[in-house]
């Protein structure tokens, strides 16, 4: 058998993959040449199994007027997907667990969705989402943020679209929402 450093090892008859990751994962085959021509095996797919991890690129600030319901997204990547959830929520008092009737999956299995409505001052703060799958529990949460409602930003980058001698059509970007 060879080595290399990369953790691959190959003989004329195996192939030992040591240390690999979830980016690894795919569809493997090999191809045998000689002068008489190609061979190919048959195709082997190889799935990594890996704890559940945050989505990158996530809404990550929530901002909510008292008594406005937010439906706040965990979503998570994971093999296999996740088989559970759980939420907890923190302000400047406490860290409580959220009750499971306040969450759901909705048969999405990489996404919970918190159902939360503030109330007072102290139903702002931070509410964090693990998962949970076979190879064990999320190492780090997910942290979403629930912010009063405030004034939104100004829109930006303000361009005209369409201009007739009655009418004008403006497109712009939004700021955040408040």
């Amino acid at each position: 058998m060879q080595a290399n450093q990369k953790g691959i090892i190959m003989s004329t008859t195996d192939l030992v993959l040591q240390g690999i990751t979830r980016n690894q994962a795919g569809n493997y085959s090999c191809v045998a040449s000689n002068v008489e021509g190609d061979g190919d095996s048959n195709i082997v797919v190889l799935k990594v199994m890996y704890k559940p991890i945050c989505r990158p690129d996530q809404k990550k600030i929530y901002g909510v007027a008292r008594h406005e319901r937010v439906d706040v997204l965990c979503e998570v990547d994971s093999y296999p997907p996740p088989d559970s959830f759980k939420w907890t929520f923190n302000n400047s008092e406490e860290t409580t667990d959220v009750s499971s009737a306040r969450y759901h999956s909705g048969g999405q299995h990489f996404i919970s969705t918190l159902t939360y409505t503030p109330v007072s001052e102290l139903d702002y703060g931070t509410v964090m989402c693990w998962a949970n799958n076979l190879p064990g529990k999320q190492v780090e949460a997910c942290v979403y943020h629930i912010i009063p409602a405030g004034k939104p930003d100004a829109p930006h980058n303000c361009s005209i679209m369409n201009m007739t001698n009655d009418s004008l059509e403006v497109e712009c970007s939004d700021g955040f929402d408040g």
